[in-house]
């Protein structure tokens, strides 16, 4: 048990917390398991690398200006790849 863990006095409901919070920026994933839940984190290099994405995008300013300047950087060759996943075309889309 994660709660188990920690050092400290550490309440249920803070650990739950921070735990939700990490699946939400897709550090974490959880599934059921009897009466609670399982988190693992994520292993996988695009996982993360999608993960730190979203909290950029989360910190606030102007959310379309982060992926225009991403996009305006891409090879020619990456910008048809993205074209194709956005269009739902890419077999390796998951």
């Amino acid at each position: 048990m994660v709660q188990e863990r920690l050092s400290g006095d550490t309440a249920y409901t803070t650990v739950l917390t921070i735990l939700t919070r990490l699946r939400d920026m897709g550090l974490v994933t959880r599934r059921k398991e009897g009466r609670g839940h399982l988190h693992a984190r994520v292993h996988d290099q695009p996982g993360l690398a999608a993960a730190g994405m979203h909290a950029l995008l989360d910190e606030g300013g102007d959310r379309g200006a982060v992926p225009a300047r991403f996009v305006s950087d891409l090879s020619a060759e990456d910008e048809r790849m993205l074209e194709r996943m956005l269009h739902g075309d890419d077999p390796g889309r998951t």
